[in-house]
């Protein structure tokens, strides 16, 4: 997220879920890692402690909660009802009774309704009744201590989590991944890689540093759905900006300035992400 670069990519079956990925992301000690609960499972948690690194996900209304001291099993949605907010330790129903910061904070009924109406458009079957009731607090599961981070940190970093659905959106909506014809399986993967090698070359050879000219000269944001849009449709022009960007010495030429007229991001109030990036992070 940092340096905006991809680690690696991957192509595997459909049948092939977020639980059955997450082991393969490699935490080394000190990482910060910020996933979808999709991802969430004990041993993932167990594997951030022994590597000496920490996690940020959304809680799972179906993980057992325990009381670090009784070992009893905690109603999260009682301890809602009663106290309104929540900060504290407790331990996972694992072999090793692995601790987990539990931090949750109400939000308004109109989040909440909003929540409830995508769970039952999404869900196979109806949620529970409980599970329901839990949408009503933003609740977040970390190994990070209270003296590290608070709520407001939390909700903050989390957020950040967006940008990878605005980086699939970049693909969606220009790379047309959906528009591919019935080719044969050793077809459909060099159609995949080859695309995969455009999006490093729009991303981590052009937009990334590109970004940081213009921020410097011009004051202004790039947007990356906007820049990965102007480089599809002005395929000659990609050549022209990389040699722009290895050829820059302080002083910012035409083709960075022609990118930045077509890809900054329109005067807004709500903040962009480098924006949202600077608030969490920046003292």
């Amino acid at each position: 997220m940092i340096t905006e670069s991809f680690i690696y990519f991957t192509i595997d079956s459909y049948t092939k879920n977020d639980q059955k990925a997450a082991p393969e992301l490699t935490i080394e000690k000190g990482d910060l890692v910020i996933r979808d609960r999709g991802y969430l499972t004990l041993k993932e948690i167990e594997r951030h402690w022994t590597a000496e690194a920490d996690c940020i996900y959304r809680h799972q209304s179906n993980i057992v909660l325990l009381d670090s001291q009784t070992k009893e099993r905690i109603n999260l949605l009682t301890e809602l009802q009663s106290k309104k907010q929540l900060d504290f330790e407790v331990t996972l129903n694992n072999e090793k009774g692995t601790k987990i910061r539990i931090v949750a904070l109400p939000v308004s009924d109109e989040i909440a309704n909003r929540r409830r109406m995508k769970a039952k458009k999404e869900a196979k079957k109806e949620p529970g009744k409980e599970c329901l009731a839990l949408m009503s607090w933003s609740i977040f599961m970390t190994t990070i201590s209270r003296q590290d981070a608070d709520y407001n940190f939390l909700f903050k970093v989390y957020s950040l989590r967006w940008r990878i659905e605005i980086i699939f959106k970049s693909w969606k909506s220009n790379m047309e991944f959906s528009k591919i014809h019935n080719v044969s399986k050793k077809q459909l993967s060099l159609i995949l890689y080859a695309r995969f090698i455009m999006i490093i070359i729009y991303i981590q050879y052009i937009f990334s540093p590109a970004r940081m000219i213009i921020k410097k000269h011009q004051k202004r944001g790039l947007s990356m759905i906007k820049v990965v849009r102007y480089l599809i449709k002005n395929a000659s022009k990609i050549i022209q900006v990389v040699k722009a960007i290895e050829s820059y010495k302080g002083k910012i030429g035409y083709h960075l300035i022609t990118l930045a007229r077509y890809c900054s991001y329109d005067k807004r109030v709500r903040p962009n992400f480098e924006q949202d990036f600077d608030i969490a992070f920046l003292p």
